[in-house]
C-alpha cells in the first residue's frame, strides 16, 4: 500500500522538483486595445498573456496611433523613430504593465533619453541636432599629437562600452553616459560638474 502511494506521488513530485523549467511560465492580463484616447477603467483586456506590448506610431513627432497587445513567449522590442517618423515597440512582463509608455519602459528596464547627434568639432549645444529614444549618449574624441581633431556625439542603444585608447597623444577616447544631453562635453559625459 505504501509502495503504491509512493509510486503514485513520485511522478508529480519529481516533475515539480527536478523539471521546473518544463512547467508553464506565469501568465497575466494585458490591455488589448488600439484606442489613442485610452481609458484604463473601460479598456478591453486579454488574459493568459506572457508579455504585454505598448506600440506607438509617430508622424512629424506627434503620436498618431497606439496599440496595447497581449503576446506569447516571444516579444521583440524596437525603436524605429527617425526624424519624428516611425514606430516604437516596448515589451513588458507584469499585470497590465502596458498601460502607458512610462510604465512599460520601467518594467522593461530600458532607458529612453535624448542625446546630441553631431560630428561637428565646432559644436554649439543651442543649434545642435538631438535624437530621442536613446539608451546611452556617447561623447567620442579623436586626438593626434595631443590635440583634439575630431569629436562625435551619438545616440546609441541600451549597451555602451567606454574606453580610453589615447597613447602618446594619438588615439580615441569614448565616454558613455545615461542622462539627457549628457554628451554635450567630455566633462558632462564623465559626470563632472562645472565649477
Amino acid at each position: 500500500m505504501i509502495l503504491l502511494l509512493f509510486l503514485t506521488l513520485l511522478p508529480e513530485a519529481s516533475e515539480a522538483l527536478v523539471f521546473p523549467f518544463l512547467m508553464d511560465p506565469p501568465v497575466f492580463t494585458c490591455y488589448h486595445t488600439h484606442e489613442l484616447n485610452f481609458n484604463k477603467t473601460t479598456a478591453s483586456t486579454h488574459p493568459n498573456c506572457q508579455h504585454c506590448v505598448y506600440e506607438e506610431t509617430l508622424d512629424a513627432g506627434q503620436l498618431v496611433a497606439v496599440s496595447r497587445l497581449c503576446v506569447g513567449k516571444v516579444c521583440q522590442p524596437y525603436q524605429h523613430v527617425f526624424g519624428g517618423h516611425g514606430k516604437n515597440r516596448f515589451c513588458c512582463v507584469g499585470e497590465r504593465c502596458n498601460v502607458d509608455r512610462q510604465k512599460v519602459s520601467l518594467e522593461d528596464g530600458r532607458r529612453e533619453i535624448t542625446c546630441f547627434q553631431s560630428h561637428d568639432l565646432d559644436f554649439h549645444s543651442a543649434t545642435a541636432r538631438k535624437r530621442s529614444n536613446c539608451g546611452h549618449c556617447v561623447y567620442q574624441e579623436t586626438l593626434m599629437g595631443g590635440e583634439v581633431v575630431a569629436v562625435t556625439r551619438l545616440c546609441v542603444g541600451q549597451e555602451c562600452k567606454s574606453y580610453e585608447a589615447v597613447v602618446d597623444g594619438h588615439g580615441k577616447n569614448r565616454f558613455c553616459c545615461d542622462t539627457d544631453l549628457c554628451n554635450e562635453s567630455m566633462e558632462r559625459a564623465l559626470g563632472i560638474e562645472p565649477m
